[in-house]
């Protein structure tokens, strides 16, 4: 499959490079303020995208969805006020500790469906 030249593609590939110049404009100009608030946007971006791939591509309801998200930014947090500012050891610590969760929540769950005797 090609995609075509056509102008929405190119409009897609503009925002995409001026997004992918912003960190570099505020190494520049030293505005970090615009920094913080692009990181938050992408962050709750990648948050919307996740659920919209769950609930409407999935057709499953997730109630526990904004905790996962809540544990891996505490654990990000709590490592980044310990002193531990790289992103390489916080992303796995953080993905860990959301399987850990995900893991007690699943081993309920399951205790739960057999005690009602639900079959899967």
């Amino acid at each position: 499959m090609t995609a075509s030249l056509n102008p929405r593609n190119m409009l897609v590939a503009a925002l995409l490079a001026i997004l992918a110049l912003v960190p570099v404009y505020c190494a520049f100009t030293g505005n970090y303020f615009l920094m913080s608030l692009f990181t938050r946007i992408v962050i709750l971006a990648m948050a919307a995208v996740s659920l919209n791939l769950i609930m409407g591509f999935g057709g499953m309801v997730s109630f526990g969805h904004a905790a996962y998200l809540g544990i891996g930014g505490y654990v990000v947090g709590i490592l980044a006020k310990e002193g531990l500012h790289s992103g390489l050891l916080q992303w796995p610590l953080a993905v860990l500790a959301c399987g850990l969760f995900a893991l007690g929540v699943g081993a309920l769950a399951t205790l739960a469906f057999r005690a009602i005797g639900c079959r899967s």
